[in-house]
């Protein structure tokens, strides 16, 4: 059963409405994963985006650059010829995603 002040917490986020959910990215030639929230119901375009500030604000290397449309995610179970452009970042139980530059480095 869950404590008094824990169900306050629990209920005053859950007020909103919106559910969060982590997520983690894989960058290639990178030393880890990014992390960070974002809304269950976040495309992703908004993924991509807030992983490329998120890696950048780390000071991480390579350094990727901002533009957001130069990159698309995909998995190790669907591979990089089948994009997950316009999808919504719920993507259910699969592994991390990778992020992937659209030149090919």
């Amino acid at each position: 059963m869950l404590s008094l002040p824990f169900r306050k917490i629990r209920d005053k986020v859950m007020k909103g409405g919106s559910k969060r959910m982590l997520i983690k990215v894989n960058v290639l030639g990178s030393s880890g994963p990014v992390r960070f929230v974002v809304n269950e119901d976040a495309t992703v375009a908004v993924v991509i985006e807030t992983a490329l500030k998120s890696y950048a604000h780390e000071g991480r290397f390579p350094v990727l650059g901002t533009n957001y449309k130069e990159f698309f995610l995909y998995t190790p179970n669907i591979g990089p010829e089948d994009s997950l452009d316009g999808v919504r970042a719920s993507l259910g139980n699969i592994r991390p995603p990778y992020m992937w530059h659209d030149e090919g480095w």
